[in-house]
């Protein structure tokens, strides 16, 4: 599995040598697709409480259709997670191009915070500590631009020497726990306290 960086995105193309799965038919995938789009709204609105009956409500299919593609409620959170690892790695972007490596990875960092404000059941998984055996191809993508981010600011001199991408993953559980437990998704923002002074703490040591 190899990341790519090509206008302003961050992809994975698989090796010629492993094996593809069956494609699904046009009307299953589509019907897939509706399902993880309004799993992502009512996930997000209601935390892991929301039930499947929900889901495929908001999808507009029945009940049956969601269980033909996602056996289990954590089926349908692992294939969340997996597509929201990608979702954070695309935030990358424009830190490769900003001029001011510690300007890059701050922003880059903020907004990560924000996309998690934005969905409640996130907060609600990451909290726990990192989520590394869910969507792991995408996970490691995710580690894999956070690293170079970090390396390329350490070579500036802009954050501390031993700092590492691993450190980053549990910086923002961190603020995902902060937010859950002072009701940041309810307007509270005490999170972003939390994150400048956490953000503080990368900076080289006097």
């Amino acid at each position: 599995m190899v990341t790519e960086y090509t206008e302003g995105r961050f992809r994975l193309s698989s090796s010629p040598a492993v094996e593809q799965e069956r494609p699904l038919r046009a009307d299953a995938r589509r019907n897939r697709e509706r399902v993880l789009a309004a799993a992502r709204d009512v996930l997000a609105e209601h935390g892991l409480d929301a039930q499947m009956d929900q889901i495929a409500a908001a999808a507009g299919v029945g009940v049956g259709t969601v269980y033909r593609h996602f056996p289990t409620k954590e089926a349908l959170v692992a294939a969340l997670v997996a597509d929201r690892w990608r979702s954070l790695a695309e935030q990358a972007g424009p830190a490769f191009e900003a001029d001011d490596a510690w300007a890059g990875l701050h922003d880059f960092l903020w907004r990560c915070a924000r996309l998690q404000l934005e969905n409640r059941a996130w907060a609600e998984l990451t909290a726990g500590g990192p989520l590394a055996s869910e969507g792991e191809d995408e996970h490691r993508e995710l580690l894999d631009v956070t690293q170079r981010l970090v390396d390329r600011a350490r070579e500036a001199g802009a954050v501390r020497d031993d700092l590492t991408g691993r450190d980053i993953g549990m910086l923002m559980c961190g603020t995902c726990s902060v937010m859950r437990t002072t009701g940041g998704h309810d307007g509270d923002r005490s999170w972003e306290r939390f994150l400048e002074l956490a953000l503080e703490g990368l900076r080289p040591r006097a």
